[in-house]
């Protein structure tokens, strides 16, 4: 009843088909960019037309990082007006976590608790 869905995309190709994600922006910024996790939570706005608030997340959490991506993560949420998405909120989470899933998991939490702040 709550939740419209979820898009996981790895991809730049992904980004910019399924989210409107900007290929020019994608290749300057990279997929690891405020501008890209604004785009991506926009996105998740203009695809699903009965949402109210969209969150995204995009880092690497390796392994392969670049070392100065390596977790690396930015947030943003967006909230439907009128007429577009506004973005009202976007991070930057450096992880504390070293391991692949517990960087997921960590990410997730902060994320989440980001959303919650919005909600309440």
């Amino acid at each position: 009843d709550w939740l419209c869905g979820s898009a996981v995309t790895y991809r730049y190709d992904t980004k910019s088909r399924w989210l409107g994600v900007r290929r020019d922006d994608l290749e300057r910024f990279t997929a690891v960019s405020s501008q890209v996790a604004n785009q991506m939570a926009a996105g998740v706005l203009e695809q699903t037309p009965e949402a109210h608030i969209a969150a995204s997340v995009t880092g690497h959490l390796g392994p392969n990082a670049p070392p100065e991506q390596d977790g690396l993560v930015f947030s943003s949420i967006a909230r439907r007006n009128e007429n577009s998405a506004e973005i009202i909120e976007n991070h930057r989470f450096e992880l504390e976590s070293s391991e692949r899933e517990d960087r997921q998991q960590e990410a997730t939490l902060l994320v989440l608790r980001a959303l919650i702040s919005v909600l309440d």
